[in-house]
């Protein structure tokens, strides 16, 4: 699936084109990164307990498409971003 046609696109001969500035926008990026840790007190030590969470609500974004209209693959989208991703760590202070 094509995000736009690029048979739109092609300039006439001779020509550079007059498509505006910023024409062609990607999706916005809304993303959520949670932490949490939790420190516990020990005589000589101390321990540190943390989560990580990235992209917590797991929303998908995509980037934005192939602009090159001499490839193949123009107006695609081929990479998407990152699904949510959790992180564990101990921490040991002595």
């Amino acid at each position: 699936m094509r995000w736009f046609d690029p048979g739109a696109f092609v300039p006439p001969k001779d020509a550079f084109g007059n498509v505006g500035r910023n024409t062609l926008r990607g999706d916005t990026i809304s993303n959520v990164d949670m932490a949490i840790h939790k420190t516990i007190m020990l005589a000589p030590v101390t321990l540190q307990l943390r989560a990580e969470v990235f992209n917590v609500l797991n929303r998908s974004f995509f980037y934005l498409p192939v602009a090159d209209l001499t490839k193949a693959n123009a107006g695609q989208v081929t990479r998407a971003g990152d699904a949510r991703q959790v992180q564990l760590g101990v921490n040991l202070r002595f």
